[in-house]
């Protein structure tokens, strides 16, 4: 683990269900399965995005591998759940 500007650039590298791998960062993380297995990766986006992720782009594809990116920007959290005014 590097610790640079005061944030950890600790990528963690797992599994959601048999196909979609995931590179997950603190706010940043790209979803990339088989093109053959594209319903799995749809299932992962949804569990990300119930989780409190974003989609951060479009989905891409290179050598039959898709892959998707999501942030998770808890400064955004603070900013729905924070009390405007007075």
């Amino acid at each position: 683990m590097v610790i640079n500007n005061g944030i950890k650039k600790d990528v963690k590298n797992t599994r959601i269900g048999e196909y979609v791998e995931i590179d997950q960062g603190i706010r940043y993380a790209i979803l990339s399965c088989s093109k053959h297995h594209l319903p799995s990766l749809v299932i992962a986006v949804d569990k990300m995005l119930l989780a409190g992720w974003s989609v951060s782009s479009g989905i891409t594809s290179e050598d039959g591998k898709l892959f998707q990116a999501l942030y998770n920007s808890p400064s955004d959290k603070d900013q729905i759940n924070s009390t405007k005014g007075v």
